[in-house]
């Protein structure tokens, strides 16, 4: 850097740095000697915070040796490596002959094809997902995870290209004025919250937990949820609600791009290259865009609890389908009884929504006093929320009779394991009154739904 000439320019550039990144096998063999060399020499620290990285091992916690054959090499999980490459270093190391044959057969089973090519940003993400540990054990499945994972985002802003009309140009004020859904509000909401997240956890060397909420937004907020709940509306005819909609994906798209790009910084640049701009923003490279602060939520208006309570039931609908061995495709009809009138409003408003996420024949919200429907299996998402399936023609009536037979044999059997817990002597006066409340409550809860299902086999009766 030009020392000892202390007006050098690069000595006035880079030195004395910020940050030093290490590893803390070598926090005396290297760091505190440049410490040392540096106020010899300067009188000056080389830098004022050094972040160590915990130690990369093999995936059943052993330090990478040659003699070990458990080394692995970045590259070939970058690039990709065939099964013989990989046995060779078994065979090239110092294992025992046993210990050969059996690391071997484990490899042929994990990767008969060897590893497939998982790119820089999958290897840099699994790593950086794996610091909420003391220590990386690295295990190559994650790593091609993580590139599925890439897979995933690219996807996502496919979709996003193809739903943005020819000339698309994103609103100057973001989504100020526009008609937006609870959903809308929802996922931006979220994406407030992941901002706030990031920062703070960027800022305390939080990386894994900053790789941890970035992956689940995308995978499980922004793709599970938003997109499926914005497809009725790119296929409708509502004009106001889709200029909302693809303005609020916009906004999702760019700011979680940015936020995820010091992770995955060469997909992140081409995706962010490939989306629409404001008028006038300068977008040259996402390295040079402003890293997300803020961003507008609806948090006052309760839209994450509305939200939670479709995903409640949609969630209860995928279980009961997938115990009643119903495919998806079958479509069956789905009746929704609430007995809370502010919830009751949210499925009545969102009923596309809730019909594409569960992927329905039909949805319907039974009002107050309605029949139950007929040939339908009924069960409870919460106490105020139930979920009717009509099942007649798509299952098999006698087998589905036996299924909830065995599932209320249970349900009795918990409801009197409790019952004899609150009838012991002294209950009343040694179990605090919350813990008291809440048995009853569970008490309660098991009740109505042995009833339900006693109902539901008597109706089911009817069409044997």
């Amino acid at each position: 850097m030009g020392w000892p000439d202390v007006k050098a320019e690069d000595l006035q550039a880079f030195f004395p740095g910020d940050l030093l990144e290490t590893g803390h096998d070598i926090l005396f063999f290297w760091v505190a000697r440049m410490v040392m060399m540096s106020l010899e020499l300067t009188d000056k620290l080389p830098f004022h915070t050094v972040f160590l990285h915990p130690m990369v091992r093999d995936e059943e916690g052993g330090k990478m040796s040659k003699s070990k054959g458990n080394v692995i090499d970045p590259l070939e999980v970058m690039d990709g490596c065939e099964l013989q490459t990989l046995l060779q270093k078994l065979y090239d190391s110092n294992l025992p002959e046993k210990e050969i044959k059996k690391t071997e057969i484990q490899k042929q089973k994990e990767f008969p094809d060897g590893i497939p090519e998982c790119g820089t940003d999958a290897l840099r993400f699994s790593l950086l997902s794996y610091m909420v540990q003391s220590s990386i054990n690295l295990d190559v499945k994650r790593v091609v995870g993580y590139r599925q994972f890439c897979n995933k985002l690219w996807n996502i802003n496919k979709f996003a290209l193809k739903n943005f009309p020819e000339g698309f140009v994103p609103e100057k004020e973001g989504v100020k004025g526009l008609k937006l859904s609870l959903s809308d509000k929802w996922i931006l909401t979220r994406l407030s919250a992941l901002v706030k997240d990031t920062n703070e956890r960027f800022d305390n060397f939080d990386f894994g937990y900053m790789a941890q909420g970035l992956y689940d937004f995308w995978q499980k907020e922004l793709a599970d949820y938003y997109l499926e709940s914005i497809k009725p509306v790119m296929s409708g005819d509502d004009a106001e609600a889709k200029k909302a909609a693809l303005n609020t994906l916009y906004i999702c798209l760019d700011f979680s791009l940015k936020m995820l790009h010091p992770a995955m910084p060469y997909l992140t640049e081409e995706l962010y290259q490939r989306l629409p701009h404001r008028k006038g923003e300068a977008f040259d490279s996402i390295c040079i865009a402003t890293f997300p602060e803020t961003v507008v939520s609806y948090e006052k208006e309760n839209v994450e609890d509305h939200v939670a309570q479709l995903q409640l039931v949609v969630t209860k609908f995928r279980s009961q389908m997938a115990a009643l061995n119903i495919a998806t495709k079958d479509k069956p009809t789905i009746y929704i009884r609430c007995e809370d009138e502010s919830v009751k409003k949210i499925f009545s408003s969102e009923t596309a929504v809730f019909q594409s996420n569960i992927k329905a024949g039909a949805a319907s919200i039974l009002a107050k006093g309605d029949a139950e429907p007929e040939g339908c299996i009924k069960s409870f998402a919460s106490e105020k929320i139930q979920i009717y399936i009509k099942v007649v023609g798509l299952i098999d009536i006698k087998l589905e009779i036996d299924r909830v037979n065995k599932a209320n044999a249970k349900l009795v059997d918990l409801k009197e394991k409790l019952g004899k817990k609150m009838s012991i002597k002294g209950y009343e006066e040694k179990v605090p009154e919350k813990t008291r409340l809440e048995n009853t409550a569970k008490s309660d809860g098991y009740q109505k739904e042995i009833e339900a299902n006693e109902k539901s086999i008597k109706d089911l009766q009817k069409f044997l």
